[in-house]
């Protein structure tokens, strides 16, 4: 609880009104959906997209930033539902409704192959903040032909022939 005094000086009757002031502060009561985000593996240069949730417990609209994702290459980043990315280098600030919920998009795109990691760094007042654990992996599909070679002999000019071959992705 806080209790306070206003007074304000005037030139009426006793020259000043002392207004009793009270009141309860209320904690950020945020929570996530989840702390860790994991992509599986994903093509190179394909993106994938996963939700994260943040709810507010109060009555009161509560302000909340990402921080820009350190990173050397853009494979993690964020968008808004109706797809609106946030820039490279630049925080998410939005706010999470009161009593409500609001999601953002968290993406993958990979790049090159192998694992990759990442966070992404929340706060939702000075000293409150969650960080959300992002993984993935860049995959290469891997084809093989069966047959590896289509022989059509010798084949008399303007006749058509057909030969047939399956395509199979063996790899990731």
């Amino acid at each position: 609880d806080f209790n306070a005094s206003l007074i304000i000086m005037h030139n009426a009757g006793e020259g000043s009104t002392t207004i009793n002031l009270s009141g309860t502060g209320i904690a950020p009561m945020v929570s996530f959906s989840q702390t860790a985000l994991d992509f599986g593996q994903v093509t190179v240069n394909n993106r994938e997209s996963l939700l994260l949730t943040m709810t507010n417990g109060t009555e009161f609209p509560q302000p909340l930033t990402i921080a820009p994702i350190q990173q050397t290459s853009i494979v993690f980043g964020t968008s808004t539902l109706d797809n609106v990315e946030t820039p490279a280098g630049e925080p998410l600030n939005t706010t999470i409704p009161p009593n409500g919920m609001l999601s953002i998009q968290v993406w993958f795109q990979p790049v090159e192959e192998g694992a990759q990691a990442n966070m992404l760094d929340v706060s939702y007042c000075p000293t409150c903040a969650q960080t959300i654990t992002l993984t993935g992996e860049g995959v290469k599909p891997i084809f093989e032909l069966d047959p590896g070679m289509l022989d059509f002999g010798s084949v008399e000019e303007a006749t058509p022939v057909a030969r047939a071959f399956v395509v199979r992705n063996i790899g990731n």
